[in-house]
């Protein structure tokens, strides 16, 4: 089992089987098969998604600005997870975390300093 999850190139990620005594014995050769095969059928049927490692943000800008900084945030592969609309706009966003420096240098230069960015 763990060497079929090894070579799965999945990352994170365990099984768990368990065996109810059915009355065949399989013998260590029986056993390694069905365990190993149960292992593989459930990798075939799995849907993999990559994990993103992100810094959440909370943007808040004038509404003059709304149409760069989206923009913006779709340039650096980022995701806008919630918005506010009232006196200002507000994005909660996600940006990959390798990114963040540069994300926030680009739009501090966009809105000229005129934005505001928490953690």
């Amino acid at each position: 089992m763990l060497s079929v999850l090894l070579y799965s190139d999945i990352g994170e990620i365990v099984a768990v089987v368990t065996r109810y005594f059915g009355g065949i014995k399989l013998g260590p050769g029986g056993l390694v098969r069905a365990y190993s095969g149960s292992v593989k059928n459930a990798l075939a049927g799995l849907s993999v998604e990559g994990k993103r490692d992100v810094i959440s943000l909370t943007l808040i800008l004038d509404y003059s600005r709304i149409t760069a900084v989206r923009r913006l945030i779709e340039s650096f592969n980022s995701e806008i997870t919630e918005e506010n609309y009232g006196a200002d706009v507000s994005f909660k966003i996600e940006v990959p975390k390798n990114n963040k420096d540069s994300f926030i240098r680009a739009i501090t230069d966009l809105t000229r300093g005129e934005i505001l960015i928490t953690d």
